[in-house]
């Protein structure tokens, strides 16, 4: 994620802020929740972010390797890149997993 700045980080807040308390948020990311406070220049929305996402968050970590790069790999070894059921007999082992 980007870092945000300036009017960014005020309507970020605003719409974390709205679905705190009203609805459902559902945030996908790649940053670990530490890394967050360095999306902000402002620590202060930093702060009131972190705290609305975290408080009533279910987290889910996925571990493993990346989808991407089993996806890139089938692609790469199929002719045209088109990935076909036929192509996973071609899968490397460390991929089955």
């Amino acid at each position: 994620m980007k870092r945000l700045e300036g009017q960014q980080q005020n309507d970020f807040e605003q719409i974390i802020d709205d679905r705190y308390h009203r609805k459902l948020l559902i945030l996908s990311s790649q940053l670990a929740v530490a890394d967050w406070y360095g999306v902000f220049s402002n620590e202060m929305l930093a702060e009131a972010c972190l705290d609305r996402i975290a408080h009533k968050s279910l987290r889910f970590e996925l571990k493993g390797d990346s989808m991407r790069k089993k996806y890139r790999y089938l692609c790469e070894s199929n002719s045209g890149g088109r990935v076909s059921p036929e192509s996973v007999a071609d899968y490397p082992p460390e991929y089955l997993g």
